[in-house]
């Protein structure tokens, strides 16, 4: 679990690059769009931008009223 959005992207470059050592595998990922730091859209952008939408699957989540 990740507490922003810049914490999410590390642990995901890290699961992703080297899956065969990687700490935990990932197989989806709950997104909350209303992060700090970084919020959920620039975690989208990441995914968009490293063809990760194919490898994980994402459900966006949020507490916003």
């Amino acid at each position: 679990m990740a507490k922003n959005g810049d914490e999410a992207i590390q642990i995901i470059r890290e699961n992703i690059q080297d899956s065969f050592n990687a700490r935990e595998r990932i197989v989806g990922v709950l997104l909350d769009l209303m992060m700090p730091v970084s919020d959920g859209f620039v975690v989208l952008d990441y995914f968009k931008a490293n063809n990760l939408f194919s490898r994980l699957p994402v459900a966006i989540i949020s507490g916003d009223e």
